[in-house]
């Protein structure tokens, strides 16, 4: 069977959604924050597990050289990162729909 996630990235869904759910109140109690609507916070959780997977992706690969790079900014930060934070956004609406 084939790994789609590093298991080391697991650890970020649950700090993705916790993000998630602050940037949310912080929209709804303060007058003027620096995010105008609650539609822009996908966005930020993706940018977020893009860019901590890919410092993630340059500790943990084991590949040296262009490769390295390479293996740390696609495959780790852009295609991993992504599915970590789709699947934080998942678990936070499928607990939101339960509610």
């Amino acid at each position: 069977m084939e790994k789609y996630i590093n298991p080391i990235l697991l650890i970020l869904i649950p700090f993705l959604n916790g993000f998630g759910i602050i940037l949310k109140k912080a929209v709804k109690d303060m007058n003027k924050s620096f995010i105008e609507s609650t539609a822009h916070i996908p966005f930020y959780i993706w940018f977020i597990a893009v860019v901590f997977s890919t410092l993630i992706g340059f500790f943990y690969s084991p590949n040296k050289g262009s490769l390295l790079i390479f293996d740390a900014i696609v495959m780790y930060g852009i295609i991993q990162g992504s599915v970590v934070a789709f699947i934080s956004m998942g678990i936070y609406d499928t607990v939101r729909l339960k509610r």
